[in-house]
């Protein structure tokens, strides 16, 4: 693990979080992942950063290696996938996801700027308790107000660029799923599979987006569609299902990728108590903004990593949060207390 120490500013924390994310991995013959432990003198919180290629890891398998290799006591991961056989309509929703990306989508251009490859990282946070009200009078999951929310934002962050010509439309986006099993929490290298979701991000009433968002949402669940990833590679030709991956996660395809992962409720580091947690990634294949949903300590962070070439990008956690009608909370202030009584805070 290695030591970072951060500026006393109120943005030094994320200033060198931003820092470390703009340095490439180690290279060879070292692996592709390192620990930093970011902290800020005479404060007892700190964060720890680990950084690993996409290559060697997806997200899921991050957070076990993450779990097992830092938490002071065992604690268990994500909820490992348990494999099974889509239904006949799950198997003709994973198609036309595959056929759907093969044809370009042309909408947002704002989307579809050169990348500078100068990114950022920013986030919102949101208790989760927020939200699962909001879930629950609505019948959904947490997740589906995550993603009716960064709709929302979207299509307001859309319709106040200057140079937006056309109404905002509806918006192609991956939505990545793993389908690692409780044998293979460790393995190298990705399980996961994605679907292409479509926001409604022209319409302004949440509500509405809600219930659009559920239509697409509760589809892919009940008829196992993410089941379908794994057999169907199997039964490809090697050339075949890389052309296949490679055009589900293409840019033409969805200019954006929302992911989502859960962390144990409450667990410690180095005798910190976790406060907050973010799963990123450095966008890719030219997209300029990835977003993720970490829940983590009664918290859900929404976390967007975004390239300098998208304009006023960073504003789209706040809308998020506005959206839901969250009660403002950063993820740090809230829990932190001067006394040597508490324990130091860790992310």
């Amino acid at each position: 693990m290695r030591d970072f120490a951060c500026s006393r500013e109120a943005d030094g924390m994320e200033t060198a979080t931003n820092t470390l994310l703009g340095l490439a991995l180690p290279e060879a013959p070292h692996p592709s992942w390192d620990v930093w432990l970011l902290h800020i003198p005479g404060q007892p919180r700190f964060r720890i950063v680990y950084r690993v290629h996409h290559a060697l890891q997806d997200g899921a398998g991050a957070a076990y290696a993450l779990l097992a290799l830092l938490a002071d006591h065992p604690t268990s991961g994500p909820h490992p996938h348990r494999a099974a056989l889509p239904t006949g309509r799950g198997w003709l929703l994973a198609g036309r996801n595959l056929l759907t990306a093969l044809r370009p989508d042309k909408t947002w251009p704002a989307l579809r700027a050169t990348p500078s490859h100068r990114t950022r990282w920013v986030h919102s946070d949101v208790t989760e308790s927020h939200l699962r009200g909001m879930a629950l009078r609505h019948s959904v999951t947490v997740n589906d107000v995550c993603l009716a929310g960064i709709a929302d934002a979207l299509g307001r962050w859309h319709r106040a660029l200057p140079d937006t010509v056309r109404s905002t439309q509806k918006l192609s986006v991956l939505v990545p799923m793993s389908f690692r099993e409780e044998h293979e929490l460790y393995a190298v290298g990705n399980r996961l599979t994605s679907y292409r979701l479509t926001l409604p991000c022209h319409l302004t009433d949440i509500e509405h987006s809600i219930r659009h968002i559920r239509q697409q949402t509760q589809a892919a669940r009940t008829h196992r569609v993410r089941h379908a990833a794994r057999p169907a590679l199997r039964l490809l030709p090697v050339t075949l299902g890389q052309r296949m991956v490679g055009a589900v996660y293409g840019v033409t395809a969805a200019p954006i990728v929302i992911s989502n992962i859960t962390l144990p409720a409450m667990f410690t580091c180095l005798n910190g108590r976790l406060s907050a947690a973010s799963l990123i990634c450095d966008p890719v294949n030219r997209r300029l903004c990835y977003i993720s949903f970490t829940h983590a300590a009664g918290l859900i962070r929404c976390g967007i990593v975004c390239d300098d070439a998208l304009p006023q990008a960073t504003t789209i956690p706040a809308l998020w949060r506005q959206a839901v009608g969250a009660i403002a909370s950063d993820g740090h202030t809230t829990h932190h207390r001067s006394t040597a009584a508490v324990p130091p805070l860790s992310e």
